[in-house]
């Protein structure tokens, strides 16, 4: 049994600030509000393990998407929709949505290899400097 010091077996603190869930024939009850979180099973109403729990605080870490393509001559001659989210810093996922539009309604203009969809680099800066042109249109009319 884990030994924490200064709560004995006052049981209403370690339910205000507890989590229980029932598995099957099990019990778990997870006390997060101690310096180390631990967990106890119980099983037919007996404890059967109690263990620490370790906690791991994530820290920062950098895009995994980001290999320094910040400018536009990092960039090959045919790009993916993964090369042009690291660029604009979008989400694929919004690359692939853009993709699906016509060129004339905002899309980016592609074509496919396979599965695979690939733009042409000249293609990709005409639709920048598009959208850059539809920017300063609606700022001025």
């Amino acid at each position: 049994m884990c030994n924490y010091t200064g709560y004995g077996n006052d049981v209403s603190y370690f339910l205000k600030r507890s989590v229980v869930m029932v598995v099957g024939f099990y019990k778990i009850v997870v006390y997060l509000s101690m310096k180390i979180p631990f967990y106890r099973i119980f099983s037919k109403g007996k404890l059967i393990i109690e263990k620490e729990m370790i906690v791991k605080i994530p820290i920062h870490r950098q895009r995994k998407e980001d290999h320094g393509m910040t400018s536009m001559n990092d960039l090959p001659e045919i790009l993916t929709a993964k090369h042009i989210a690291t660029y604009l810093g979008i989400s694929r996922r919004r690359v692939y949505e853009l993709f699906q539009l016509r060129p004339n309604y905002g899309g980016i203009p592609n074509f496919d290899i396979g599965a695979s969809k690939r733009v042409e680099k000249k293609d990709f800066v005409v639709w920048i400097e598009a959208r850059k042109g539809e920017k300063s249109q609606s700022l001025v009319g």
